[in-house]
């Protein structure tokens, strides 16, 4: 609140002044993030456009348009609002292609929009998007934690397809990952889980039992994983 009030008090001096339409749009792109940060996503959302509008203005600033669409798509996924998230980071997407060292925005982009197209329900548009992401996030250094995060998405869309050997395959590559990172502790728990169910429903009862099992030690060591624990033991 206290950020967001200097930023208007700032916006409304610079308004005043020539040559500060740069200065103008910082300051509309850092209030949309303090709204948003404040969970205001339909105020992040128009600061965000007004922003862009003024970037679109000055010369050289296409690496902040992509980052306005980028988080306004954010705001709209956050709104529940997936098809206009999918567009924005389309659009945020051809602007960073365009733009060397972006390779990671680029990967965001993608890892977004297929979890924009999951949460609509389009598992097989997720998972050419988060295979996508996947590909780009290895290319960069210490990205192993998106490259986890892109196997189990990948594991929960499999899952959802039908395509339990595959999910399985995912999520065990995801854990081996998460494994060698600190502090994932609940991600490997998620990724044991989930390659439990895999297995159940492939009929796999042993295996499902064993990694229910596994999971749920690592659960029990968590503060506020109960629903996972119980999530465990039903199953």
């Amino acid at each position: 609140r206290g950020a967001l009030e200097r930023y208007e008090r700032a916006l409304a001096l610079y308004r005043g002044l020539p040559d500060s339409e740069r200065d103008q749009a910082n300051c509309l792109y850092n209030s949309a993030a303090a709204l948003g940060e404040s969970g205001d996503w339909r105020g992040a959302l128009e600061r965000f456009d007004q922003a862009l509008a003024l970037y679109r203005r000055i010369p050289d600033s296409e690496r902040d348009q992509a980052d306005c669409l980028f988080n306004s798509g954010n705001a709209l996924r956050k709104s529940d609002d997936w098809r206009g998230a999918l567009e924005r980071y389309e659009r945020a997407l051809a602007l960073y292609r365009k733009l060397p060292g972006t390779e990671r925005n680029q990967a965001n982009c993608l890892y977004n929009s297929a979890a924009a197209l999951g949460e609509s329900g389009d598992w097989r548009g997720a998972l050419e998007r988060f295979d996508q992401a996947l590909a780009l996030y290895r290319r960069i250094p210490d990205s192993e934690r998106d490259q986890a995060n892109c196997l189990y998405n990948n594991g929960d869309a499999l899952d959802d397809l039908g395509d339990w050997r595959g999910a399985l395959e995912r999520f065990d590559q995801a854990l081996a990952l998460y494994r060698k990172l600190p502090g994932t502790e609940l991600n490997q728990a998620n990724c044991l889980h989930g390659s439990g169910a895999a297995l159940g429903k492939s009929g796999d009862w042993r295996g499902a039992l064993e990694r229910y099992e596994r999971a749920l030690a690592l659960y029990r060591k968590l503060p506020g994983t109960e629903r996972n624990q119980a999530n465990c033991l039903y199953n």
